[in-house]
């Protein structure tokens, strides 16, 4: 597995970050939830992300953390303001597209020359993506609401709806000659 993170934008002394886990192999994603799920989940994960086709996925998400030159101590303190200024400003600017779209993380993170040879740096059609959203709200985590709106909001970016276990999947295909993410 390859993890990437990359802060956002930031905002009320808050850095919201885009993270992906990449597996350059469908095994070894299957492999991270083999010892905490019964077998009917694991095979409907499997049809989901098209195992049998081979193929890189990744894990996709946002989440918080404090900017270091912040002095707040934690994010439960925040206030229903900041972190409906966050949401409001992350989806007016169509922030989260443009994680999906435009940021190539590994030339964020590492120069060209530091990039191990496995990593492909660029999205290839038939990558797959897997989400499951949570919100922004970190003292709302797990608020099922929530979850559904953050869900929802993804889906104008090519995800699928939210399915029975909150999760969300998307595929990278060729369409006018761009890549573009579909519901899977």
């Amino acid at each position: 597995m390859i993890h990437l993170t990359t802060t956002i934008f930031s905002m009320y002394g808050i850095d919201v970050y885009g993270y992906v886990d990449g597996y350059p192999e469908k095994s070894e994603f299957i492999k991270k939830f083999c010892n905490h799920w019964e077998d009917d989940k694991i095979k409907y994960l499997m049809k989901r992300i098209k195992y049998f086709e081979g193929g890189r996925i990744g894990e996709v998400g946002w989440g918080l953390t404090i900017n270091p030159l912040n002095k707040r101590k934690n994010l439960r303190n925040m206030t229903k303001e900041e972190t409906t200024g966050i949401r409001r400003y992350a989806f007016k600017h169509n922030i989260f597209k443009k994680f999906l779209y435009e940021v190539e993380m590994e030339d964020v993170l590492l120069p060209k020359d530091m990039i191990p040879s496995d990593v492909v740096p660029h999205r290839l059609e038939g990558d797959i993506l897997f989400s499951k959203p949570c919100g922004l709200a970190p003292h709302k985590i797990g608020d099922k609401n929530l979850a559904g709106r953050i869900g929802k909001l993804c889906t104008r970016y090519g995800f699928s709806e939210l399915d029975e276990y909150g999760w969300q999947f998307a595929q990278y295909v060729q369409r006018d000659g761009k890549l573009k993410l579909e519901p899977i």
